[in-house]
Order: structure tokens, then C-alpha cells, then sequence
């Protein structure tokens, strides 16, 4: 998972810890999904509200997105390698 693009360690292990165990399940998630585990990475700023946790809950969408296209692209990648080692 530490290959998909923004997810380092601690994000893979909250993740992790919300059922999103493999890099498949990062790419079938729906980016909105993916918010509120995020979220919990986050933990000082969730305390914010109004303006500011609505720019952030739009910026943490914005890196889901990106977040599940790595995860499907790598996806895909792994299962070439597969269907061409069969």
C-alpha cells in the first residue's frame, strides 16, 4: 500500500483499521469513503469547523481521488504481471 501516491505508514495503518486491507479495496472505495478514515489522521484538525474543515474535508476529497487513480493504476499493473506469468 506505501506505493499508492499519499499514503505513507500511518494513513496505510488507519486504513488498515477500516477495512481497506489491499490495494484492490483502495481502488474499488468510493473517494468520499475514503474522507472520514482520513479524517482520523488528521487528529488536531478535527477539531476545526466552518470555513476551514469544509477547505479541508476538500482537500483530503481531492487526495482520495488521486489516492484511489494510484491505487487502481497499481492494481492494474500487478494483475499484468499475474496474467502474464500465467
Amino acid at each position: 500500500m506505501a506505493q499508492v501516491a499519499f499514503v505513507k505508514s500511518r494513513m496505510a495503518r488507519i486504513f488498515w483499521e477500516n477495512g481497506f486491507k489491499s490495494v484492490r479495496a483502495l481502488s474499488d472505495a468510493d473517494p468520499q469513503t475514503l474522507v472520514p478514515v482520513m479524517l482520523q489522521a488528521q487528529a488536531r484538525k478535527m477539531k476545526l469547523q466552518g470555513e476551514a474543515a469544509e477547505r479541508l474535508k476538500a482537500k483530503l476529497l481531492a487526495k482520495a481521488e488521486i489516492i484511489v487513480s494510484s491505487a487502481s493504476r497499481l492494481w492494474e499493473k500487478q494483475q499484468m504481471v499475474v496474467w502474464e506469468d500465467e
